[in-house]
């Protein structure tokens, strides 16, 4: 067999060799995986449609065989391509990772040091709110709130674990959510409002004649003890208040519907599941302005600053022009630009939206026999 050297002719399926006169029904192809090929067809000229005729499949070769003897179709190309276009990049990852931690463990810190500041509830009622003094308190809905913000965290972990990309998607998750609890861990310490409800149990302060081991050592272990609860007052072990503004809550279930709007196929038997997260981070809110567990303006910003920034972050991410600081690029200001700049330098367009099923053993992960179709 000659050499192959970028061109190569087809046959027509459904069609006997044998039968077809010479110089008919073959198709020259010279291009390349993205579809850019001059398709010239040397025989019946009678019906072609597309560059070929019908019920013609081509095949493509974007590179000569010689080159890549280990393959003999265009996925392995394809899949190289997909790789270098989306890295894993671990590292980043893990780096990523730590940083959230670090978010988390300032936030706690700042709920221990903001449960010192809170006024007492018998000197200082809540606030005028409109949430407050026109719906009746129902406590069981805070409750509520909480397994409905486990429920959305879970499932954001399965779809982050199932993704196809799920390095990127993780480290794209850890850096929002390690910058939003950074935030919120600053305006919670800087304006400490009084109490909304005189329904939850606080503990005691620090005692303000303990020596400064003592106190060093009392803030380590509520911070300890406020990240085993995971900040949720369902557990019983959160017993510090004062976390109000923003809603730690809000953040953790618009993250939930957010990952699955943008990362989840929009199709026929998945849509269901766009409208069950959307109505679960709705419910969820509700719930804790029902319950008085919240304010409403608690709410609102952490609903304006999750939403403000996952679109923000994504929008550089799927836009090359808008990677790069210049004078019409304003968006280019933001505190977090460098942070972003080093984390996504390496990803080069949209995410899609694949999934494969990770192996357990081994290095390797073996993806679905159609990934597509693991979801349409």
């Amino acid at each position: 067999m000659p050499a192959y050297s970028g061109h190569d002719r087809v046959p027509l399926l459904d069609q006997n060799p044998d039968e077809i006169e010479k110089g008919k029904f073959w198709q020259e192809i010279d291009g390349d995986m993205d579809g850019n090929a001059n398709r010239v067809y040397d025989g019946d000229m009678k019906k072609v449609y597309n560059g070929h005729l019908p019920e013609t499949r081509v095949q493509l070769f974007p590179e000569p065989l010689s080159q890549h003897p280990s393959t003999s179709s265009g996925s392995s190309s394809l899949t190289t391509s997909k790789a270098k276009q989306f890295p894993k990049e671990r590292r980043k990852a893990v780096i990523a990772f730590f940083l959230m931690a670090f978010g988390f463990i300032c936030n706690s810190i700042s709920i221990v040091l903001t449960h010192q500041k809170v006024p007492d509830r018998n000197l200082h009622p809540p606030l005028p709110d409109i949430s407050l003094d026109n719906i009746t308190k129902h406590r069981w809905l805070n409750d509520v709130a909480d397994i409905l913000v486990i429920l959305l965290l879970l499932s954001s972990i399965c779809l982050i674990v199932l993704h196809r990309h799920r390095w990127i998607l993780g480290r794209r998750v850890f850096i929002i959510l390690s910058i939003l609890y950074g935030m919120r861990s600053v305006t919670m310490y800087a304006t400490v409002l009084p109490l909304a409800n005189d329904h939850v149990y606080c503990s005691p302060k620090i005692n303000t004649t303990s020596t400064f081991g003592q106190t060093v050592l009392i803030i380590t272990q509520e911070v300890l003890k406020l990240i085993a609860a995971g900040g949720l007052p369902i557990t019983g072990k959160k017993t510090l208040c004062g976390d109000y503004i923003f809603s730690g809550h809000t953040i953790i279930l618009m993250m939930g519907y957010l990952l699955v709007n943008e990362y989840m196929p929009k199709t026929k038997r998945l849509t269901p599941l766009h409208w069950i997260s959307w109505v679960t981070a709705w419910v969820g809110m509700i719930c804790l302005l029902v319950s008085h567990g919240h304010y409403t303006v608690d709410v609102l910003i952490a609903y304006f600053a999750t939403t403000r920034l996952f679109w923000m972050y994504h929008t550089f991410s799927n836009n090359a022009e808008l990677q790069r600081r210049s004078s019409s690029n304003s968006l280019s200001e933001v505190w977090w630009f460098p942070l972003f700049k080093y984390f996504e330098g390496s990803v080069k367009g949209q995410v899609p939206k694949e999934y494969a099923i990770p192996r357990i053993k081994g290095r390797r992960r073996t993806a679905c026999n159609n990934r597509k179709a693991f979801l349409e």
